[in-house]
């Protein structure tokens, strides 16, 4: 029920990655969001890692100071497995969407062919239904990072 989580919030979603100095330039210069933290430390035994591992985190975030951040995590020492990033077409059931609100869908677009990004889709207008049922307008594209997550790119109008 509802008011049995009233004062749940998600406040960030964090994704392991190869190389954070690409990953912070590409959410940072090519999507606008900003970088709040980014540190090195021992990661401890709160998440399965090997014991002592270190690694380098760092968020990325939008306005909001408390919700809507992206984590972003590379495991320094030991250094994990980095397969190769996936460059299949389709999503799968392991798949992630961020689905990222701003204000230059078309700039966006234009930062991330810059830096070589995989585009999906380039800016396209649509119009579907809110969860209120009334009409939203917006520009949206779609694109993967640098380790292969699934990035929904909306500007409302």
């Amino acid at each position: 029920q509802w008011s049995d989580c009233m004062h749940t919030i998600l406040r960030r979603t964090t994704i392991v990655v190869r190389d954070i100095d690409k990953s912070i330039a590409f959410y940072r210069d090519a999507v606008g969001l900003r970088v709040g933290w980014d540190r090195e430390s021992v990661l401890g035994d709160a998440i399965p890692l090997a014991p002592g591992a270190k690694g380098r985190f760092a968020t990325v975030m939008g306005a909001d100071e408390t919700i809507g951040m992206i984590g972003l995590l590379q495991v320094v020492d030991p250094p994990l497995a980095t397969p190769p990033v996936s460059d299949k077409e389709n999503l799968g059931v392991d798949a992630s969407i961020f689905v990222i609100g701003t204000d230059d869908c078309d700039g966006v677009h234009k930062r991330l062919q810059a830096l070589g990004a995989r585009i999906y889709k380039a800016p396209y207008d649509q119009e579907l239904n809110g969860r209120d049922g009334k009409p939203i307008k917006m520009r949206s594209m779609a694109a993967w990072d640098p380790d292969g997550h699934f990035l929904e790119i909306n500007q409302r109008f």
